[in-house]
Parts: C-alpha cells; structure tokens; sequence
C-alpha cells in the first residue's frame, strides 16, 4: 500500500513512501527495490498550489474553447442550412 502519512494541512503532499508490500513484481521474500521503503521528494506547498492554479486555469480555457466550437458548429450548420435552401439546420451531432 502506499504510505501517504507526509500530507501537509492543505493536502498536499511533501513527499510519497511506498511500502514493500504495496509493490508490483517483486516476489516476496526478494531484496527488490521494493523491499526498501523509497520517498519521492515533491516540491513545496506553494509550487504545488501554483501548479494546481496553473491547471485550473488552463482547463477553464479549455471548457471555453469546447463552447465556442459548439456555437461556431452551430453557426456552421445555420449557414449551410442557407446555402442548401433547408428551413432548420441538422441537429449536431455528438
């Protein structure tokens, strides 16, 4: 299992342990890399919280930019309805 005893009050985490018996494809009873107990060091609180800020930001523009392609398909679809002389365009599909 993994250890994730290192979290800090935010929930971030100051560094990930993995125990032996969390491990995959070591046979037990082996002196595998997995038999010793191995942090993985994570930045600062702070980087982290920037890090999430960052993705947060950038997934907000992503949903954005999916609204925008709906509405242009939209406008798409309305404008060919014109051009082919239909009264309402197809549906979208999705």
């Amino acid at each position: 299992m993994n250890d994730m005893s290192g979290t800090n009050r935010w929930g971030g985490l100051s560094a990930l342990h993995f125990s032996p018996s969390g491990t995959w494809g070591v046979a037990p009873g082996s002196y595998g890399i997995g038999a010793l107990p191995l942090p993985i060091p994570l930045p600062p609180l702070a980087t982290q919280q920037a890090i999430v800020a960052e993705i947060e930001a950038e997934q907000a523009l992503v949903a954005a930019n999916r609204e925008l392609i709906d509405r242009f398909e939209k406008k798409i679809q309305a404008a060919l309805a014109r051009v082919w002389g239909e009264d309402e365009p197809a549906p979208a599909e999705a």
